[in-house]
């Protein structure tokens, strides 16, 4: 509304510490401060990145003319030092002790394993039968692409890469071609390599995705789609191979106006340093991927509500949406997309029985009913078809992830409570609840329309409610 986020009074004292109860101490982004005395006054404690002194000489002035109190400046240097010296006590008994890395490396491999995401699977093309003839093509698979880049970087404790350790699984692997350059235009003899190897195997492992220079921070991309250089290879291959397994690096959406000429596609995003191992796994079937994405997949970039203000123009970013980002949008505008937030496949086949709905709770029976174990991550969504109020069509509000072996079923709950029901009322300034008659629905699918609804009555009708 017209003020920084760092030197807003209101985000940073009124809600961030009365309402919510907050207790630690506000760190600016980077470039993030433009007035370090206001911030401060507002409730910021650290300006980033260093300003070489100068903001400190600010508040020294600010404070000898009266324009900041002493009292207050000092109150907000207690509680950095809260936080400063409390973590100091809480870390200090761990200093210099050794911790089990591989330990810690198998807990990154789980992680992975529960994130990767099945997209497409023509013909059960997966999992793979063991000993399998496959090649392997794509720069990835050599140095995988497993996470951010700029202030995201981490370093790992180890890092497995697919050709490293894909001899650890039961594949009969033709040969490796890297097929395109990491980054840049393409290579016409890499690709006329890779094409050779693709005739020579049953399946080609495809490794595609978006590379680092593609997706970083202090950035805007100008597209969304793959390098050009993967998308001219994927065609080339798929013409001397149809059996196209593509596996999936990136951080972000893209589109893939080239999903037809793959039998399957299998994301595993950004999956850290053990993600090598666990995509192989699931490739074999010897996990059950299931992983949901957490963003909607648009057919084409235009189709996105942001479209028409990014790559932004000009110095200022313009943000248009209001509450309609994502499928919030796509839902209420009724925009196909490729794949819906929240939609992903499985080795086996899941169904949904028995809803009861009240206004606490949803309660339904999972049952696996296909041959493999596996996970569901079950999802409720609420809407108001004859909302009165500017919101969307329908918000997720909990979500439950359920592991069921084959032929096996459960009972699952998962809970609602006020925030189920708020928007917020930007004239009273607070979360309120529209009272009536609210539906209830599943997981997304890639009609608009409810799947498994369920009323639910909220009355009476309420124009004003404290915040929850």
């Amino acid at each position: 509304n017209g003020v920084y986020a760092n030197e807003n009074y209101h985000l940073l004292q009124e809600v961030l510490r009365d309402e919510w109860g907050f207790d630690g101490f506000v760190v600016s982004d980077w470039g993030g401060s433009n007035e370090h005395v206001e911030g401060v006054r507002a409730g910021s404690h650290l300006e980033m990145p260093t300003t070489g002194g100068d903001s400190d000489l600010e508040l020294l002035e600010a404070v000898k003319s009266g324009e900041l109190s002493q009292k207050l400046l000092d109150k907000r240097v207690d509680e950095l030092l809260d936080v400063i010296l409390s973590t100091t006590a809480a870390v200090k008994p761990l200093e210099g002790k050794p911790f089990d890395i591989d330990a810690h490396h198998a807990m990154a491999a789980k992680a992975s394993e529960q994130s990767i995401v099945l997209l497409k699977n023509e013909g059960n093309i997966l999992p793979l039968k063991k000993g399998a003839k496959v090649a392997v093509i794509g720069e990835f698979a050599q140095k995988a692409r497993y996470q951010g880049a700029g202030s995201s970087v981490v370093n790992p404790t180890k890092l497995d890469h697919g050709m490293d350790v894909i001899k650890n699984f039961q594949l009969d692997v033709t040969g490796f071609e890297p097929g395109y350059p990491r980054s840049g235009k393409g290579d016409p003899a890499m690709q006329a390599r890779a094409v050779e190897l693709a005739k020579q195997a049953d399946v080609v492992l495809l490794y595609i995705g978006l590379d680092e220079i593609s997706e970083s921070e202090g950035l805007d991309r100008p597209h969304m789609r793959l390098p050009q250089s993967q998308t001219s290879l994927l065609q080339a291959v798929s013409a001397v191979n149809p059996n196209i397994v593509a596996v999936m690096s990136a951080g972000s959406a893209v589109e893939m106006p080239w999903l037809d000429q793959c039998r399957a596609v299998i994301h595993g995003y950004l999956c850290g340093q053990a993600g090598a191992g666990a995509m192989l796994q699931a490739i074999l079937g010897e996990i059950n991927p299931s992983g949901k994405p957490a963003e909607s997949y648009p057919i084409q970039y235009e189709d996105v509500p942001s479209a028409p203000y990014f790559p932004a123009k000009q110095r200022n970013a313009e943000y248009r949406e209001g509450p309609f980002v994502g499928y919030r949008y796509y839902e209420t505008a009724k925009i196909p997309v490729l794949f819906p937030f929240g939609f992903g496949l499985s080795y086996t086949t899941f169904v949904y029985s028995g809803l009861t709905v009240s206004e606490s709770e949803v309660v339904f029976t999972l049952t696996n009913t296909g041959t493999a174990d596996g996970a569901e991550a079950a999802q409720v969504y609420v809407g108001k078809e004859d909302a009165q109020v500017f919101r969307p069509a329908k918000e997720l509000k909990g979500f439950a992830k359920i592991f069921l072996k084959a032929g096996e079923s459960k009972t699952v709950t998962i809970p609602l409570d006020g925030r189920a029901f708020r928007y917020f009322n930007v004239k009273t300034n607070r979360f309120e609840v529209e009272g009536g008659e609210y539906q209830i629905s599943s997981t997304p699918s890639t009609a608009f329309g409810w799947r498994w609804p369920a009323s639910l009555s909220l009355l009476p009708f309420i124009t004003s409610a404290p915040p929850f």
